[in-house]
């Protein structure tokens, strides 16, 4: 597993690289689900994440999406 540290602001990039536009609201919005990744550590005013966690998760949500279309 990828040990990697990001942050929100990542997530971003990262769903971007994936095809999917979100915002800073939706980010927040999806923090707040049971399947969203855990809060590893904080670097100042930023919450971590594992990198590897988020894109199983975005991953999962894509499917979801596709789904329902």
């Amino acid at each position: 597993m990828d040990n990697a540290l990001i942050n929100r602001s990542q997530m971003l990039e990262i769903a971007r690289k994936h095809r999917l536009f979100v915002s800073n609201s939706t980010i927040h919005r999806w923090a707040n689900s049971p399947s969203f990744p855990r809060v590893v550590g904080k670097n100042g005013k930023f919450l971590l994440y594992y990198k590897q966690e988020f894109v199983v998760f975005l991953k999962l949500r894509l499917r979801k999406i596709d789904e329902l279309h």
